[in-house]
């Protein structure tokens, strides 16, 4: 009789073993995976708010019509990108169609001027050079002392690395003239473009928001791996812990069966 009863419970002990990793591993997994999902919820969110500042906020209407103005700038000569950059910043704002049009037509109207200085002094310019002349006239410099610079300027080198530190310079609170005699100089001695950059910083404020950027995915990143790590170690201690419960109930059953 006792042989007989210890048979019985030993043949629905495998049973019992799978019955009880497939729940445990189902909540493990469960649990897991809600954690995982906080973890790329976390990293939406992330993407989410670095979108978010270029998110269109106008109608389609709208938006062709802001195309089509960028479309005709671009005919006319000028490069589209600082055009569709300001745009962009106004939608972000919550600007209405018409400030990002008057924005548009005054980023034109600069670049312009700009492109008009380097024709004048027989300097065919670059994309570059003209969007970044346009932006030395709107922090408030002249098209007479933009086309001294350019007058004055190596012919053979570029001046976009120039005239964009001319413009950062300005735009954090120094003079024109004083921005402009700092270039001069700099040009004249035949200074690098990473040396004239230098002047306002550039290069490490270009790094710093780079880095900004690279952390940022390099962190949700991390939250999902870890999240996956510990899905795994979730399933795998629960299984251990199924296994060890059924190999003692086969232990007890053995025990109780001895004479």
């Amino acid at each position: 009789m006792k042989k007989t009863t210890i048979a019985l419970a030993l043949s629905f002990l495998p049973a019992v073993a799978v019955a009880q990793s497939a729940s445990v591993s189902t909540g493990a997994r469960a649990d897991a995976n809600a954690t995982a999902g906080h973890a790329v919820s976390a990293e939406t969110s992330v993407n989410a708010g670095a979108s978010a500042e270029v998110s269109p906020r106008m109608s389609a209407e709208a938006q062709a019509r802001i195309d089509a103005l960028i479309e005709a700038a671009a005919a006319r000569g000028v490069p589209q990108a600082p055009l569709r950059q300001r745009a962009a910043e106004g939608q972000a704002k919550g600007a209405s169609e018409a400030q990002i049009t008057a924005a548009i037509a005054r980023v034109e109207a600069n670049m312009q001027a700009s492109k008009s200085v380097f024709a004048r002094f027989g300097r065919a310019a670059t994309d570059g050079e003209i969007a970044a002349g346009g932006e030395v006239i709107a922090q408030g410099a002249s098209e007479a002392q933009l086309g001294k610079l350019v007058e004055r300027a190596d012919k053979a080198r570029g001046l976009e690395v120039a005239l964009n530190t001319l413009a950062s310079l300005t735009a954090n609170g120094e003079g024109v003239a004083t921005a402009i005699a700092k270039i001069e100089a700099k040009l004249a001695e035949r200074a690098s473009d990473a040396a004239i950059a230098a002047l306002a910083g550039a290069n490490g404020a270009a790094h710093a928001a780079h880095g900004a950027h690279g952390n940022a995915a390099v962190g949700a990143g991390a939250a999902v791996g870890g999240a996956g790590a510990n899905a795994a170690g979730a399933v795998s201690g629960a299984a251990g812990a199924a296994g060890a419960g059924v190999t003692g109930a086969a232990t007890g059953v053995l025990k109780a069966g001895k004479p």
